[in-house]
């Protein structure tokens, strides 16, 4: 081997050299966690509808696509102090109920990359908790700054525990038969519980498809949304 080879070649290895520490110092991680006075299936039904994010979240300000592993989706976040920002990672895992995994990459693997989880803890029948979490890798993360994406999660995890905040219990549908209408006589047939079915505002107007008995309201969503109507006088009419 020449001089010259010999020189080229030591070249190759000291640049290989800088890649690998590169890209082993462009490591990083961040997680932002909330406590939610809500049971999971409520917290996980407003984390998976993307469709809907751009009515409470502040950091997803826009969202589309299908939560299934293989799907695109089409994220715009908005970190604090600077200016929003798209990109459409890949859907890698999906726990229904528990967990959705997503990857995003900048231009080509290996400059920047990041791997986000959405994560549904049960703490009890009533609370949860809900976890966001990122690692992220390549040469570029070294110079990324991340305080405004942390400030975007922390505004995200508290309008989510603003949306689903609230304590619930179980309500059944009960279907009768009208035995003696004067004196008030009947059988009830069958009971059906209803406490999994998603919320739905016009739904709910429609034919108040749970009792409002079986729910206690958070003063917070009384203050925001109005409260029932005392002019009526039957329970189950309500404005909220």
């Amino acid at each position: 081997m020449t001089l010259r080879a010999s020189a080229h070649l030591s070249k190759r290895r000291a640049l290989a050299a800088v890649l690998l520490a590169l890209l082993g110092a462009g490591c990083s991680s961040m997680k932002a966690t909330v406590d939610i006075n809500a049971p999971p299936d409520a917290v996980w039904d407003v984390v998976s509808d993307l469709e809907h994010y751009h009515c409470w979240n502040p950091f997803f300000v826009r969202a589309a696509g299908k939560v299934e592993p293989g799907s695109e989706l089409q994220l715009t976040m908005q970190p604090v102090g600077k200016s929003a920002q798209s990109f459409s990672p890949e859907v890698l895992e999906v726990a229904k109920g528990r967990r959705v995994v997503w990857r995003g990459r900048l231009v080509m693997p290996g400059l920047f990359d990041g791997r986000h989880t959405l994560a549904v803890e049960p703490l009890g029948a009533n609370r949860s908790r809900f976890t966001q979490d990122e690692s992220f890798s390549g040469v570029l993360v070294p110079f990324a700054g991340f305080e405004p994406y942390r400030a975007g999660w922390e505004r995200m995890n508290a309008a989510l525990k603003a949306r689903v905040a609230g304590a619930y219990a179980l309500a059944w549908e009960t279907q009768t038969r009208v035995i003696d209408r004067d004196n008030a006589r009947y059988e009830e047939v069958m009971h059906v519980t209803r406490h999994h079915q998603p919320f739905d505002r016009l739904t709910l107007w429609h034919h108040n498809y749970l009792p409002i008995q079986a729910v206690l309201f958070s003063r917070a969503l009384y203050e925001r949304h109005g409260g029932f109507a005392e002019d009526m006088d039957q329970l189950e009419d309500w404005n909220l």
